[in-house]
């Protein structure tokens, strides 16, 4: 299952962002390793890197099951896991180094505070291998949500970074559901308290998508949060307006609707600097990882660009 692709593709797709190496910019989003169990696993198969969590301050079982509801002709899942989570101390001893950057996604338990609770996960981690941090600044499963407003989201980032001691990157992941408006107050945000990164975006409570599942009540009326293919159009909508609004200073992580190497390239030239796959890994079979990086690198040599780092906002150039 190791990716299969000869030094120059390698050369092409490999990049430096976050400070830190990455052999292949599309990785594995938070929810497929919650617990530290596979992430090494998934660096075999040929991820780029991986996301780990969400991780929470105390254990937490999570909502009822069943919880997780697939929509095959959409390529689609609607979930509502809530995240369940062996906790922080648990988690902890799981990290083993490895040859790829693995993040955590620190996220709050249901009765906790995002503030706290977030800043706890970053200090308990700060001595192991995790080479970078996610605020879960957004979840359409826990009650209450996470972040209640702009505030409280300015409260969370200086809390984890007094939390940081090793100074390791801390990116904020924000809801898809964000209108222009907000999306602005974000990147400004990002902006003045100096984020070294934003995931955009978390799975989306809305309906409007034209699902071709619409009419099956048992599933696409469940409640929780959807991902797959029906949230493409949206992720390069954020992407695109956020790297305009940030000017392309701040590395942009998209995740939502990737299936293709020609999804992933869109996203690229939009602003992306790395990309994550959630459903993705789902629909599709363990080797995506070897023929996306394939691919993605014979996209980019068709387009004339050297690099993958030439091709990052490409379409905001003259």
């Amino acid at each position: 299952l190791n990716p299969i692709y000869n030094e120059e593709k390698k050369k092409i797709i490999s990049s430096k962002c976050l400070g830190l190496e990455f052999e292949s910019p599309i990785g594995v989003a938070a929810g497929f390793d919650k617990e530290a169990q596979v992430y090494k696993h998934l660096g075999e198969m040929g991820w780029g890197f991986v996301e780990v969590g969400g991780v929470t301050p105390r254990a937490q079982a999570g909502n009822a099951k069943p919880r997780i509801f697939r929509l095959p002709e959409d390529y689609a899942l609607i979930n509502r896991v809530g995240l369940p989570s062996d906790g922080v101390d648990a988690i902890q001893h799981r990290f083993q180094k490895v040859n790829i950057p693995i993040g955590v996604n620190c996220a709050k338990c249901h009765d906790g505070d995002p503030v706290h609770d977030m800043a706890q996960v970053i200090q308990k981690l700060q001595d192991t291998c995790v080479d970078f941090f996610v605020l879960n600044a957004s979840c359409p499963n826990v009650k209450g949500g996470i972040v209640a407003n702009i505030q409280e989201l300015r409260q969370a980032i200086r809390q984890a970074k007094k939390q940081n001691i090793q100074k390791k990157p801390i990116l904020v992941k924000i809801s898809p559901d964000l209108n222009n408006s907000d999306l602005k107050a974000i990147s400004k945000l990002a902006l003045t308290e100096k984020v070294d990164g934003l995931i955009l975006a978390n799975t989306t409570k809305r309906r409007e998508q034209d699902l071709v599942q619409l009419q099956n009540k048992i599933t696409s009326k469940q409640i929780g949060g959807l991902s797959g293919k029906p949230l493409f159009q949206n992720t390069h909508r954020i992407v695109s307006f956020v790297y305009k609004e940030t000017r392309g200073s701040i590395p942009i992580i998209a995740v939502g609707g990737i299936f293709t190497a020609e999804d992933a390239l869109k996203l690229i030239l939009a602003g992306a600097s790395l990309l994550q796959l959630y459903t993705g890994l789902i629909y599709n079979p363990p080797t995506t990882s070897r023929h996306l990086h394939n691919e993605l690198a014979c996209l980019l040599q068709a387009q004339g660009f050297n690099s993958l780092y030439d091709a990052i906002g490409a379409n905001h150039r003259p």
